[in-house]
């Protein structure tokens, strides 16, 4: 397996997400390019899946752009949900790189529930 760790943040003037490190001297890239390139790359010299480790510090409509590029330009690769056979149980165990192959899977933390759901609840306001 391959594992890609990106760091995003919000772009300039709530426009798209970027891709840098942190407040490092280093050259911003748009997110959909980046994850565009991945897409292009992903699979040229190896079926074993993709792993991409988001470190997100995007706000809850940055966020909404970073899942709608990757549904856009990672399209079938994409894992969205639990294989057949293997359902995200305790003591069940997960599914080999095998299973895996030629897919992308996302790892990304999530908000607590209660924060989420207060959040979208603003952002459906036009509060946040």
């Amino acid at each position: 397996c391959r594992c890609i760790e990106l760091d995003c943040w919000d772009g300039q003037d709530d426009s798209e997400p970027i891709i840098t490190h942190g407040m490092a001297l280093c050259t911003d890239i748009l997110f959909r390019d980046v994850i565009e390139a991945i897409a292009e790359t992903a699979f040229v010299t190896s079926e074993f899946p993709v792993i991409l480790s988001f470190e997100n510090h995007c706000s809850k409509k940055q966020q909404e752009k970073l899942a709608r590029h990757c549904e856009k330009f990672l399209g079938e690769y994409l894992l969205t949900k639990p294989l057949e056979g293997y359902p995200l149980e305790p003591g069940v165990p997960l599914p080999t790189p095998n299973h895996f192959k030629r897919k992308i899977l996302i790892k990304n933390k999530r908000l607590k529930p209660e924060v989420e759901k207060r959040q979208l609840e603003l952002l459906n306001s036009g509060k946040l």
